[in-house]
């Protein structure tokens, strides 16, 4: 066992730090458990180890060959972690198993990258692996790559990454990307859940945002997107057997290529789609409903200039295809230009539409306010029986 206790200080390598940083060699920390509760300067230092606790300590290094070994990282209490470069956290004895930032603690990599504006100092991203990544606390990870069963962020985090691989992502608290991300499950490329809860917040390409244009697409491929709290995503690839927006949800992002995937839609809080939009099924479409309170809305970069509306790539004969369509009491869809087909359509509330070509719907019941902005065909006449099985024109993921 490596440990500094509460009113321990460790410094090495001090002709280096009185160099600026300009290290004479590196340091070596071979010990089962590391454990910092007081104060360590590393200097240039390679560490492995089993377990490394930074318990209300702080500890600051440079990672020799950008590398940091351990089974188990936990940064407890009031910890401050900081390591000055990208680091690679290589799993221990070949298995990583968590990876934890407590509530009241701060862990950063690559401090000189932020120093520098986010300039980050290695173009090859930090990296880590491992079974669960816990975030409660704050999380900046720089340039990084992330692969984990088990994705949880009640904290903060903020980072700049191309891909995140897990199985579940649940964020209560905030992620901060500056680029797109493609979130993956581990399981295969179409599986797991993503949620967004009450108090989370998530923002994807937020250089994008800030820019006024996207620096590329981000993906979701998950079986259940609940979002119940905060969502902005920028250019998204959405891929699920069911999209869920509670009360207290906000969803808002452009479709890359006009094309959501998904099988069911259930909207009681805020949907909005920058763009023009093609909706298909993955392997068989079944509802889309607006409930009481919920509020949709596609090509929102239409509606806001005067119902012109943005172009849609996507060629497909309809592109807006479930079994059933409901727009609930108190609830309003502002759809844009469509072209529909559904076996039943009900209006209680407020819907908007610009149909396309055609709506085909062997029912339609009105007891609220349907605008349709031009005139429309709409019939009875449906090509197939029903959603089950997906029409041949889609394709299953």
């Amino acid at each position: 066992q490596f440990y500094v206790g509460s009113t321990g200080s460790v410094q090495l390598d001090v002709n280096g730090y009185n160099r600026g940083a300009v290290w004479t060699g590196y340091s070596t920390l071979r010990y089962a458990t590391f454990e910092v509760d007081g104060q360590m300067k590393g200097g240039n230092l390679s560490a492995w180890s089993q377990t490394l606790n930074v318990a209300s300590g702080n500890l600051t290094f440079t990672a020799m060959n950008s590398q940091l070994g351990f089974a188990q990282l936990a940064a407890t209490g009031t910890a401050y972690l900081s390591v000055w470069n990208s680091v690679n956290l290589v799993p221990y004895a070949g298995a990583c198993i968590s990876f934890i930032v407590g509530k009241n603690a701060f862990v950063q990599f690559d401090q000189r990258g932020y120093e520098a504006g986010r300039n980050w100092s290695s173009s090859v991203p930090s990296s880590a692996v491992c079974g669960t990544v816990d975030i409660a606390g704050i999380f900046n990870g720089g340039l990084l790559a992330l692969n984990s069963s088990s994705l949880s962020v009640s904290g903060t985090a903020t980072l700049q990454t191309s891909i995140v691989y897990a199985d579940s992502v649940y964020i209560n608290g905030s992620i901060i990307s500056f680029s797109p991300v493609k979130f993956v499950p581990l399981t295969g490329s179409f599986g797991g859940v993503f949620q967004v809860d009450t108090t989370g917040n998530l923002t994807l390409d937020v250089n994008g945002y800030s820019a006024g244009r996207w620096n590329g697409s981000s993906s979701l491929k998950y079986n259940q997107l609940i979002i119940s709290g905060q969502m902005r995503g920028g250019s998204l690839s959405m891929w699920s057997s069911s999209i869920t927006i509670a009360s207290t949800g906000y969803l808002a992002f452009a479709a890359d290529s006009n094309l959501i995937k998904t099988d069911s839609v259930a909207v009681s809080g805020t949907w909005i789609v920058y763009n023009s939009v093609t909706i298909q099924p993955n392997s068989h479409c079944t509802f889309f409903n607006v409930y009481p309170k919920g509020y949709v809305m596609f090509d929102q970069v239409g509606y806001n200039g005067g119902f012109v509306w943005t172009p849609n790539v996507q060629s497909d004969p309809f592109n807006l295809y479930f079994d059933t369509l409901t727009v609930s009491n108190n609830s309003k869809f502002f759809g844009a230009q469509l072209s529909m087909q559904f076996s039943q359509s009900a209006v209680y509330g407020v819907m908007h539409v610009d149909v396309r070509a055609t709506w085909n719907t062997q029912l339609l019941a009105v007891t609220g306010n349907l605008t349709i902005l031009h005139p429309a065909s709409i019939s009875s006449t449906v090509c197939v029986s029903v959603c089950d099985p997906a029409p041949p024109m889609y394709s299953a993921l």
